[in-house]
């Protein structure tokens, strides 16, 4: 799998490779349907099957500081499976933060 992000600030695309051999096939994710009491489970395989991208979205977004930034990084997260995206041969270009302001 692929994580592909923007910056809207500096325009520097970012990619990174997620290795995801180290998880069990058979750990179980959970999730509701809306109703009281009906709270679903299925296994790693079963959702990789699926829709792989979901797996990494939920566990980026589980990282994240939960206040209210991450509703913003998720709308700027791009998760393509494969090796394959969208963005052509736009040059990749590390972002690079700018010093701390120090009083």
């Amino acid at each position: 799998m692929t994580l592909a992000a923007k910056q809207l600030e500096s325009s520097c695309w970012y990619k990174a490779c997620i290795n995801l051999d180290g998880l069990e096939e058979n750990s179980l994710i959970s999730f509701t349907v809306g109703t009281p009491g009906h709270l679903k489970e299925r296994s790693l395989k079963d959702q990789m099957a699926k829709d792989p991208t979901e797996v990494i979205r939920k566990a980026v977004l589980r990282m994240l500081p939960r206040n209210e930034l991450p509703d913003d990084r998720d709308r700027k997260l791009r998760i393509f499976s494969g090796g394959e995206h969208p963005f052509g041969d736009k040059p990749l270009e590390p972002f690079v933060m700018p010093p701390r302001q120090v009083r």
